[in-house]
């Protein structure tokens, strides 16, 4: 199984200083502080940045960031860490239309483990990333994108569990394109991963969907609809967890000339691994499939592969 290409981002992620990655400019601020909620407004060309232990960042109809600044949209903090927009707010920044970075839980005097919940209905697009979520606390990970989420260089979506403590991780998208990889999740912690794409999922240079459990993750689910990438696998799996890994891609899956349609492993204390797909097409395989764990693989293709 081929490893990440973005793996090394993490360390980007958390080594960049502080006065580097979160720095705003408060006069062009168009979110503004009302205690446990933000609440932002108005078309801005300058990136906003809420750095704040238990927030909500919510938006009001208008509402638009289009910058040059390194991020559209940047929450980080301890605890809590919530974007819920149903403006239809689109985001646009050099690197990241959107990142969130949930550094960890709050003090057991304040409570609250570190949850990430996204919840959007703009379109989203960034230099190398449309959305890009690290959670580095105890809780879940819940990132729902209904509108177009594209990154040019890298992901359109990247979304990762870091915490060994991390609990379940999901992820519900509309359509998806990345230069790279269109969509890539990866669950270092204990809970569940479950990604679904109702629109089309299109990467570049790499993989259409590429997802990844640690040793102590669960189950593994994809569930898609068409998925297609010029480079290697159109959809990636490698389940390292104690779980199930279930594939459900219902149209057309075409991997590119260097991978396969759909490249899936289990690792040796995974357990049993199943695929439910249309016509599958890929430069090497069109399914391949390895199941190194405690159970058996069960495959049903509508159409040709």
């Amino acid at each position: 199984m081929r490893k990440s290409i973005h793996q090394h981002r993490v360390l980007f992620g958390l080594g960049v200083s502080a006065a580097a990655l979160f720095a705003a400019n408060p006069a062009a601020a168009q979110c503004v502080d009302e205690g446990a909620i933000w609440n932002c407004s108005g078309q801005n060309d300058a990136g906003q940045t809420v750095e704040q232990d238990g927030v909500e960042v919510r938006t009001q109809p208008g509402f638009s960031v289009d910058t040059e600044d390194d991020s559209g949209l940047y929450l980080r903090g301890l605890g809590y860490q919530g974007y819920a927009d149903q403006s239809s707010s689109s985001l646009t920044g050099k690197i990241d239309g959107l990142r969130v970075f949930g550094a960890g839980d709050r003090p057991i005097v304040d409570g609250g483990k570190g949850i990430i919940d996204i919840e959007t209905n703009g379109m989203i697009s960034g230099g190398s990333y449309g959305v890009h979520v690290l959670n580095d606390g105890s809780g879940g990970t819940r990132v729902k994108t209904t509108g177009d989420v594209s990154g040019r260089e890298k992901a359109g979506i990247y979304v990762q569990n870091i915490s060994a403590a991390s609990g379940d991780l999901t992820l519900d998208a509309g359509k998806v394109s990345g230069g790279e990889t269109g969509i890539e999740v990866r669950n270092t912690g204990v809970g569940k991963t479950k990604a679904t794409a109702t629109g089309d999922v299109v990467g570049g240079s790499g993989y259409g969907i590429y997802a990844e459990n640690g040793s102590r993750a669960g189950d593994l689910e994809i569930i898609a609809t068409n998925v297609r990438t010029d480079g290697l696998d159109a959809v990636s799996a490698e389940n390292n967890g104690l779980g199930l890994t279930i594939i459900k891609i219902g149209g057309q899956v075409a991997g590119g000339t260097d991978g396969s349609g759909i490249d899936a492993l289990n690792g040796d204390t995974a357990a049993n691994m199943s695929f439910e797909v249309g016509e599958v097409t890929g430069g090497q395989f069109g399914l391949y499939a390895r199941n190194e764990g405690r159970g058996r693989i069960t495959i049903v293709a509508a159409g040709d592969v």
